[in-house]
């Protein structure tokens, strides 16, 4: 046993100057903003996170406003932070506005009408005029439980400077609240673009109201608004604001994410290419920016034309996405594949232009100049697949690539004739 606290101790004094060593940071999330609010007569303090790239690009972002954000500012961070690698969703600025837990009360239901002030004339202006924002475009309201019965009012006020609503386990749902909804609806003066409430099916205090809300929708068939109301039967009345932000700004930005669809007739029961123009046209001047048809729907285009065996289509999409072929493959694997179905079809012009749009861009892939020495061999230019397979084999080796026996035997046969 003594030995073993010696060892210990001796092995503690060794490592120590390598760990105290180690630099650390802060890991800091957005910035904290002092603000005096005139209306509320007191500083208040907004956090704000901008995304990666802001201040090196002229982009306009979407921003989503979130309540008692001392508690889930960090989320909404990191729902874009984990979805917008794969183009799920788009980069957006999110200002946390925090609450007191003994002013709430007062601040967003006593004093509602102050409250809602604060927001329209202090900060949706302050950070529309600091930040690169799509402003009312989309400009998105999210709050739970009395931040959330908060949010119903705002839905109900004449004018509503929000675009989207996500409201989690709203309380005080008061009668004043439901009927100036019912009222709005009634005159058909929405002019929200979505609308997302959740509860847990144990918050039994807010049933009755919550079902009273819904209904107001249900009866409203032609509305254009797009409102969800989900009761989770999992949940709990402190969890629902995780699960609730994610569904609703999935929802938010539904008309964001790339289309992806698993075969032709899909893409075809859509519309066809004239509706997937039409889809990233309206995307792009909902988010300011690109109206290109996106390269994952380029993608599959092109591989289901190629895995169906639709030639006409798939020689219909590679001349039309030329640009995509130029630049956007990000592996040489994938002309190799588009190319085989051209020659697979006896089109070895067309394999031989794609296969060299390829090596452009991969200019030191082995892969890709086997293959054009391939395509040399069965047009009888032996001497250009002499040079493409020689250029192979000196690539193969620099690179370890595995198929280098292959390639040697190629040329090889080549050789032999």
């Amino acid at each position: 046993m003594k030995k073993t606290f010696i060892f210990l101790t001796l092995f503690i004094l060794i490592t120590s100057p390598i760990i105290a060593q180690t630099e650390s940071r802060d890991n800091v999330v957005g910035k904290n903003y002092k603000y005096y609010s005139k209306v509320l007569d007191e500083e208040t303090t907004l956090q704000i996170y901008t995304p990666k790239n802001y201040l090196e690009s002229d982009k306009v972002y979407p921003v989503l406003y979130v309540m008692d954000s001392q508690e889930y500012f960090l989320q909404a961070v990191a729902h874009q932070d984990m979805l917008r690698f794969k183009d799920y969703s788009p980069e957006f600025i999110v200002v946390g506005i925090k609450t007191d837990r003994q002013q709430r009360r007062q601040l967003l239901y006593r004093d509602s009408k102050k409250f809602t002030a604060y927001l329209n004339e202090e900060i949706v202006l302050y950070i529309d005029n600091n930040f690169r924002t799509l402003k009312e475009r989309i400009r998105i309201y999210f709050g739970w439980e009395m931040s959330g019965g908060f949010g119903l009012e705002l839905l109900g006020n004449k004018e509503s400077i929000f675009s989207d609503f996500i409201l989690a386990s709203p309380s005080h749902i008061t009668e004043y609240r439901i009927d100036a909804i019912q009222d709005k609806l009634k005159k058909n003066s929405f002019n929200i673009n979505s609308i997302y409430v959740s509860m847990a099916s144990e918050e039994y205090f807010i049933e009755d109201e919550f079902k009273d809300v819904a209904k107001l929708f249900e009866e409203k068939k032609n509305l254009d608004t797009k409102a969800i109301f989900k009761v989770f039967q999992e949940e709990t009345h402190y969890t629902t604001p995780n699960k609730t932000m994610h569904n609703g700004l999935l929802k938010v930005f539904q008309d964001y994410i790339p289309l992806r669809k698993f075969s032709l007739k899909e893409y075809d029961d859509f519309g066809g290419l004239k509706a997937i123009q039409n889809y990233y046209k309206q995307r792009g001047d909902r988010y300011s920016i690109d109206t290109n048809i996106s390269e994952t729907t380029i993608h599959f285009l092109i591989y289901y034309s190629m895995n169906e065996d639709n030639y006409n289509r798939f020689e219909l999409y590679i001349d039309t996405f030329d640009d995509y072929l130029k630049t956007e493959i990000a592996r040489d694997f994938w002309y190799n594949r588009f190319a085989q179905y051209f020659v697979k079809n006896n089109k070895l012009d067309k394999a031989l232009k794609l296969y060299k749009t390829g090596l452009h861009k991969f200019p030191n892939s082995s892969l890709l100049n086997h293959e054009i020495g391939n395509i040399y061999k069965l047009q009888g230019d032996l001497k250009n697949a002499e040079i493409h397979y020689k250029k192979a084999i000196v690539l193969a080796k620099k690179n370890d690539d595995a198929e280098l026996l292959n390639y040697e035997k190629s040329l090889k046969n080549l050789n032999s004739k």
